[in-house]
Formats: C-alpha cells, structure tokens, sequence
C-alpha cells in the first residue's frame, strides 16, 4: 500500500512545482504490511482526489496522509486524506460533491473545466471495496477528501510475484519492438491511469487533451493504435474517428473509451469506423487484451499482403 500511495504522490509532484505549491506525503510505517486490495483501483481514486486539489489550489499547500486506525490480525483499517488550501465549499454544497455532473458554483464552473464526475467513480470504486469517502471544507480556505478502508492482511511471500499480465499480452514479451500509442483523453487522472497501467509494458504513450489536437497528432506522426475518449471538449472522439478515417493514411486501430457505457454503445462505435470500446474507469488486463488483439491482427494484416 505504501509503494501505491507514493507513487500516486510522485506522479504528481512536477504539477505541484508549477503551481509553486508546498506538495507534502505523510504515510505510516504500519502500511507497510502486505494488503489485499485492487492497488490499481487506490492508485485510481489518488491521482484523482490529488489531481482535484492541485487544480482548485492556487497557492499554498496540498498534503496526502496516510494512517492505520486500529491493528487487527486478519486486517487493517487505515484512512488516506488529501488535504488542501483551495476553494474549499460551503456545508450547503456538501451534499452535491458526490453527484454527477454538479458544480459547486457558476463561476467554479467558468474556471475550472471538468464533467464532475470524477468524485462520483471514487465514491464508488471505493464503496466497492467497502469503504467510504467523506468531505469537510471551507469556503475559500481549503478541503480535506478521506478515503476509509478495510482491507485483509496479505502474507509475505518468498515465491516470484504473480505476473500481472499473463499470456504474452505485452509487447516486451514477443519481443516486439517498442509500439506506439495516442492517447486523446482530456482528463488528467484518466491519463494518470493509463500511463501507469501501460509503463514498463513495450507501449510508449503519446498524449493529446481533445479530438483536434488527436486529428492533427495522426497527420504529424504514424501511431499504431489510437485510444480514444469519446467526449471531449472542441472535437469529441466521433468527430475525431471520422476525421482521421479521411485521411490517406487513416487506417488506423482507434479503440474509443467511454465512462458512461450503455447498452448499444459498442454497436454505435463500431458503426462509426471505431475498432473497439473500453469502458472507463479502465481495466489493466482487458486493455492489454483488446490492444494485444487488435496490434496482432493488423501485423497479420500486414503479413498476409506482403506474402
């Protein structure tokens, strides 16, 4: 657990340095332990709750902590806060943090770009593992976010680690050369995510914030596979897919990503020239699977026309 939260706090710390911001991480030894949990899904609900409080901070401080409640034999309860010196809220604007689409205020809304919905998959990521996350602020003083958990102890072990990805899903274990991917996403912790879930894999990660700047990367530079948002601001992912299917070179493998997956949607994006869809928030194993599917078969593509 620590390795995740720190490395959550290190994917962060350049943002903070720009900002001019104090970006400080307390953790406590008893973390150290060996825990039963979807890391990648904690590491998930991190980037996003510290992503938050670096956008809404302009100055001052922004501090992740995190601390064992109580000790038990079979498991751990722990907290990890993400406090700040932002915006803050009002007590009236408590109950809105947590649903879709809200903001706190018109003018947060003209100044901060975002759907809201990023509180909303934390909440319930985290109450998928039988926790909570609760809010306290102030208006225009700051904001403390804290994730409970519960998770079983795990147990040291001798043995090689478990593969993450197993049956040569990665390029690296085909001895593939290195394989590029564009990433048009134009939220931060999205590609937080992503870029983790992809490091140290063999894919190397180009990344553009909406479908004109994902047109113009196509016409700049040859990518072999595209993970596409559909709904971005300027350009969203349809109109993106249609206008790099134009192009002389347009045939490339373009995998849409959609948080808000509904029946039918797959079909829909098929039909518009798509390849695939990942639903958000973004499985390691069945994005490495889709990639792996999709890069293996236009190589034999590219195979069976030569030969």
């Amino acid at each position: 657990m620590t390795d995740t939260i720190a490395s959550s706090y290190e994917l962060l710390k350049s943002r903070a340095e720009a900002k001019d911001l104090r970006f400080s991480i307390d953790v406590d030894e008893a973390l150290s332990v060996p825990l039963l949990g979807d890391q990648g899904r904690i590491r998930q609900v991190l980037l996003n709750l510290l992503s938050n409080a670096l956008k809404f901070t302009d100055s001052g401080d922004v501090t992740l902590r995190a601390y064992v409640c109580a000790t038990a034999a079979e498991e751990l309860p722990f907290k990890i806060s993400v406090s700040d010196t932002g915006i803050g809220f009002k007590d009236s604007d408590l109950d809105s943090l947590f649903v879709p689409f809200s903001q706190l205020d018109a003018s947060a809304g003209r100044r901060y770009s975002g759907t809201g919905l990023g509180l909303v998959i934390c909440k319930r990521l985290i109450n998928m593992m039988g926790g909570d996350i609760t809010a306290t602020g102030v208006a225009g003083k700051g904001a403390t976010f804290t994730v409970s958990l519960t998770l079983p102890r795990g147990e040291v072990t001798e043995s090689a680690p478990t593969p993450i990805v197993t049956d040569s899903l990665l390029p690296c274990e085909l001895a593939w050369p290195t394989i590029l991917v564009l990433l048009a996403e134009n939220g931060v912790t999205n590609q937080l995510v992503i870029q983790v879930m992809l490091k140290n894999t063999g894919y190397t990660v180009d990344i553009v914030h909406d479908g004109e700047e994902a047109i113009k990367a196509v016409t700049d530079f040859s990518y072999d596979l595209i993970l596409m948002d559909i709904y971005m601001p300027n350009v969203d992912g349809i109109a993106a897919n249609e206008g790099i299917r134009r192009q002389p070179k347009g045939k490339d493998l373009i995998i849409a990503l959609t948080a808000n997956a509904v029946a039918g949607d797959r079909e829909r994006f098929i039909a518009a020239g798509m390849d695939d869809y990942l639903a958000k928030p973004v499985d390691k194993l069945t994005m490495l699977g889709c990639m792996h599917k999709w890069i293996v078969k236009k190589r034999e593509d590219i195979f069976n026309t030569k030969s």
